[in-house]
């Protein structure tokens, strides 16, 4: 895989959670745990790290609630000898536990009464749905406890009960249906759902010390909790997780994963909320088994055209697969997969449909000549510096699916939620729309009569459908062109950007950003390097007639230089590795606001910060080699106190 700067890591990640409920991810899970493995090393404070265990179900406009305790994710292992790793750094007894696959919820309580029931969102934030939890099984309204109690637990729905359900709703299977029933306004089904507890989030507050005493007390309090065993050594572990993968999963009534470890002795997880520490997931192998690839289709996925296996239908885990994506043509034509072929298919992460081994080859697979969607030619995607990928692309310039991506991307980064691909599709399909232009076009109401023709168009959409619209009718300059789909360049790097040109020019408009772009100044920015810059001069050179149609439909704000009288006002700053007392992004902003500056490592620089500068890293050199000054977080803290 292609060394990667934080930017591109992000839309990647973020590219491959997208399509991970579809089962429609580009990548592997080895491929994608090696990306977000790579971003935590060159950003540990990256705020898409937040994201990758938040709520699959999308925006439905519950009351927003902050959480007092960051509701992180679990460090993730898949054998056993990468668990006794864990294991050699804890003392004391381990606590284990299952692994509900369901959607997280923190439930507070004040006075012995159920107050709040938030799900998890991004980790900082989630929505109140108590008005449905409350018709949830195994959530007591009224406890004995009388001090403030927040428990978190998990949503689930149990086998038996998705049975129950009726069948012309077309329920796809119990995580995602749960996670949909879940948030709805109405309240309908909630009542088939379940709670099951397993963790205090204060437990200083509740006076408790040791994890398998929270279990007790919960189960004391009327909640309905996870199953919990205390073992000391790992063998036990490994009998124990045969165990389930042999039998007692499939008994269960209702879904999981892996199992929990967690060190009994509770642990203040100071700064490690995100991630604790003293607690691992160790999952379990991926659920398969043998199938027939009776057909190779085409589709569009993303910005790619990509091959999928249909499959003569098949059970796994309790759930049909009739289909599998195959990621790109390169990929399947040296594993031999094609129609005829024998395959063992597993649901990776018990979620999306993967060819796990070839047993039997088939017949050999053919590269498209035409667009699946338009019946344009298709082309190799190329890189920055012209070479071409394994990724088949469009090259038609109004394709419809490409339409509908460049407008979604738009409506996403200037948060236009009310707005759904659904919506997006029927206008395309219309002909009222085809381009970004023209679904900017439709907030002047000139096309009103022909929208509300349309089926399932009514007055109530179409005036959300404005607002939406109006909401990006005046924007920053950095929404402005992160929307516009640059390859390995997005927000965050568009932030840095526009920054350096403000502190070249003052003051910074669409024109004075794309001429800044076009000169040799982007290389001193960290996070662009050379293919980065030229990539990126290239695309806007291609794009910029496509560039000024869309804003002169829309007002651009001009960027200033915020402070340039701080103590801070003459030096430049970089930060690298992890920090111990800040984040990242908030040290930059201290810079910021002291009038400072954030750059690449370049012989402009300052200061680069870091905790381990004997670690021989390439910022590390390249620093010493400009003669740039090297200090560490405490002194960073220490100069602009």
């Amino acid at each position: 895989m292609l060394e990667l700067d934080a930017d591109a890591l992000v839309s990647e990640i973020r590219k491959a959670k997208r399509l991970y409920p579809f089962g429609k991810s580009h990548l592997t899970d080895q491929e994608y745990d090696t990306l977000v493995n790579a971003l935590v090393s060159l950003d540990p404070d990256h705020p898409v790290l937040d994201e990758l265990d938040s709520d699959l179900s999308t925006d439905t406009h519950w009351e927003k609630v902050a959480h007092p305790y960051e509701l992180g994710s679990l460090n993730k292992c898949n054998e056993i000898p990468e668990f006794e790793k864990w294991r050699s750094a804890q003392s004391g007894p381990v606590v284990i536990q299952e692994k509900l696959d369901g959607i997280s919820i923190r439930l507070c309580y004040a006075n012995g009464a159920l107050i709040r029931a938030v799900t998890r969102g991004k980790g900082k934030e989630g929505e109140d749905i108590f008005r449905n939890v409350i018709k949830m099984h195994g959530v007591p309204q009224q406890i004995a406890f009388a001090g403030p109690l927040e428990v978190r637990g998990e949503i689930l729905l149990r086998h038996s009960n998705f049975a129950k359900l009726p069948k012309e709703e077309e329920f796809k299977n119990p995580r995602n249906t749960a996670s949909g029933i879940a948030k709805r306004h109405d309240g309908k089904y909630a009542n088939y759902l379940s709670v099951i507890s397993y963790e205090i989030l204060n437990m200083e507050e509740v006076s408790l010390e040791f994890e398998f005493d929270v279990v007790k007390f919960l189960r004391q309090q009327g909640f309905d909790v996870v199953p919990t065993k205390i073992v000391l050594n790992v063998a036990t572990i490994q009998s124990l997780y045969d165990s389930y993968i042999a039998t007692e999963r499939d008994a269960l009534d209702y879904d999981i994963d892996g199992l929990v470890a967690k060190t009994n002795r509770w642990v203040d997880p100071g700064k490690d909320w995100r991630k604790p520490k003293n607690k691992i997931a160790l999952k379990f192998p991926h659920q398969s088994c043998r199938g027939r690839i009776n057909d190779i289709a085409w589709y569009m996925s993303g910005a790619h055209i990509t091959p999928v296996a249909m499959l003569d239908p098949v059970e796994i885990g309790g759930v049909t697969v009739s289909r599998a994506n195959l990621h790109n043509f390169e990929l399947a034509l040296s594993r031999n997969i094609g129609i005829g072929a024998e395959v063992e298919i597993c649901r990776r992460n018990d979620v999306i449909p993967h060819v796990e081994h070839v047993f039997k080859p088939g017949k050999t697979i053919t590269c498209p000549t035409s667009c699946p969607e338009c019946g344009s030619s298709v082309a190799w995607e190329t890189n920055a510096d012209g070479e071409e990928t394994k990724f088949l692309i469009c090259e038609g310039p109004e394709c419809p699916a490409k339409t509908v991506r460049s407008v979604m991307k738009w409506l996403k980064v200037h948060e236009c939620r009310d707005i759904s691909e659904k919506t997006v599709e029927l206008l395309q399909r219309s002909g009222y729309v085809d381009n970004l232009c023209d679904y900017l076009d439709l907030a002047n109401g000139d096309n009103d009569h022909f929208i509300l023709a349309l089926d399932g168009f009514g007055k109530s959409k179409l005036s959300k459908l404005k607002i939406g619209l109006q909401k990006s009718s005046n924007v920053p300059l950095v929404k402005f062109m992160a929307s516009l789909e640059f390859r390995n360049v997005g927000e965050r790097n568009f932030e840095k950007l526009i920054e350096a040109a403000c502190a070249k020019h003052g003051e910074v408009d669409l024109e004075t950003l794309l001429d800044f772009v076009s000169t040799s100044d982007m290389l001193d920015i960290e996070g662009f390097g050379p293919k980065t810059v030229k990539g990126l001069q290239k695309e806007i050179k291609d794009k910029r007639a496509w560039i000024d149609k869309i804003s002169a439909r829309i007002c651009i704000q001009t960027v200033k230089v915020s402070n340039t009288s701080g103590s801070l006002s003459n030096s430049s700053f970089c930060f690298t590795g992890a920090l111990n007392t800040i984040k990242r992004s908030e040290a930059e902003k201290l810079v910021k606001s002291l009038g400072g500056k954030i750059s690449g490592v370049s012989k402009n620089l300052t200061y680069l910060v870091t905790n381990d500068p004997e670690s021989g890293s390439s910022k590390n050199e390249k620093a010493l080699k400009h003669g740039t000054k090297l200090i560490t977080e405490e002194e960073f803290l220490e100069m602009v106190k």
